[in-house]
Formats: structure tokens, C-alpha cells, sequence
């Protein structure tokens, strides 16, 4: 997981940078969210690199520093990220650890399931994969953070889900 675009308001920027984007071999879901939490948050100095690549014997180290912070779940209201998946995760940490630890400073997942229960087989640039929604780890993930799930098994879906959203994250300046 990696960061293609420092937080903006220039959707020109946002757009070259989706087409950017190339299918990777691995889905790393705890990868992408502590990324997302570190953008949103850039004050907390989260420790991202350990919290992906615990030194060896210490993997409960991120859990015990949760323990310490006393915000709760969902009470940041100045930030929120939107989790676009089909909550399959194969590398890098738990994303429920993840979550746990963007309910620690508050901010909230909202999860977006995109395919479906059966699954899929999706060809891109030459390779065949098999996806399959898994909903209730999306579920999960939102529940922790006080966020909420929503699904769009297609694009005229996605866009009502985005509607929706856009409804729920209003920030002010």
C-alpha cells in the first residue's frame, strides 16, 4: 500500500492520479488504512512503517499504545476515510487492527463493498484474479470506527453510495 496523492482540493490532481493507479498482485487493507489515518492526521506522527512492519516480538506494541489514547470511536469530526473494497485482505496487518487503531483517534471508516458474495473472476493488464466480497469483514471494520458500510455491486450504485457520503462528510474550512 502507498500513498499516490498527498490530500488535496484539486480534483484535476485527484483524477491523474486514479489513472495512475496500476493492479497490484496483493490487497493489504490494515496497509492502506494506517496509510490513510497518517494522511488525515498528519499531527499524530503515527508510526506507520512499525505499525506495517513490527520489529519481531513486539507485534503487540501498536495494541498497547491504543490502550492509551482516550479519544473515542467516531468522535473526530474534523476527519473520516472512505474504504472503497471487496474487504479481502492477503498481506500486511490486520485491517481490524487498523481500524482499532483509527477508532483511537476517533475517525471513522466508512467501507464501500464493491462485487459480490459469489465472486468473480477479474482480468487486468494481463492477469486473472478471484475476488469475492467479503462483507462482514467490511462490516466489522466500520462497526469498530462508529463508520457504516455500504454496498454497490455496480457503478450506478457506486454513485448513489458517493451521494450519500457526500451528505455525511461535510467539513468546514
Amino acid at each position: 500500500a502507498a500513498r499516490v496523492q498527498a490530500p488535496t482540493e484539486a480534483r484535476d490532481e485527484i483524477v491523474k492520479a486514479i489513472e495512475r493507479l496500476e493492479p497490484q498482485r496483493g490487497t493489504a487493507l490494515g496497509s492502506g488504512l494506517v496509510i490513510a489515518l497518517d494522511a488525515a492526521l498528519p499531527q499524530a506522527r503515527i508510526n506507520v512503517e512499525e505499525f506495517i512492519n513490527p520489529p519481531k516480538g513486539k507485534a503487540d506494541e501498536p495494541r498497547k499504545k491504543l490502550e492509551e489514547r482516550e479519544m473515542t470511536a467516531g468522535s473526530n469530526t474534523a476527519a473520516a476515510i472512505v474504504l472503497l473494497s471487496d474487504g479481502q485482505s492477503n498481506v500486511g496487518p490486520d485491517p481490524l487492527k487498523a481500524a482499532e487503531l483509527a477508532a483511537s483517534y476517533g475517525v471513522r471508516v466508512y467501507t464501500v463493498g464493491m462485487g459480490t458474495p459469489e465472486g468473480t473472476t477479474v482480468s487486468a493488464d494481463g492477469w486473472q484474479m478471484r475476488v469475492r466480497l467479503d462483507e462482514e469483514k467490511l462490516k466489522q471494520i466500520a462497526r469498530v470506527t462508529e463508520g457504516e458500510y455500504f454496498r454497490a455491486p455496480d457503478a450506478k450504485e457506486l454513485k448513489r453510495v458517493y451521494s450519500q457520503l457526500s451528505a455525511k462528510l461535510a467539513f468546514e474550512k
